[in-house]
């Protein structure tokens, strides 16, 4: 396996988020709002995962539209905000394939 500790790093960030996301109370913002501070602490860049950067910057971009999480979730719609969820969601699977596809490797 690689010897960087971000794609392992990014995988704990993101399994926390969606953990925080199916279980906080409250809709779908809130939910977002809780787990901002996992999905802000994601590297936005990892070499070699192009396909997961592209997710993990839109995901930091959509939830800092208006400058930071709380003011970006405040008037978002909720068809919006389930979709950064999913999108979340698809980046996890992505870092955890990647991780998986290098241990194979070795």
């Amino acid at each position: 396996m690689s010897d960087d500790p971000l794609p392992i790093y990014a995988l704990a960030k993101l399994q926390s988020a969606i953990e925080i996301l199916a279980t906080h109370p409250g809709e779908i913002r809130d939910r977002l709002r809780a787990a901002g501070p996992d999905l802000m602490a994601v590297p936005h860049s990892i070499a070699g995962a192009s396909n997961v950067n592209e997710d993990i910057q839109w995901i930091y971009s959509a939830l800092t539209q208006k400058g930071n999480v709380s003011a970006s979730l405040h008037r978002m719609r909720n068809k919006h905000a389930v979709c950064i969820a999913e999108r979340v969601l698809l980046a996890h699977t992505k870092i955890h394939d990647y991780i998986s596809h290098d241990n194979d490797k070795n």
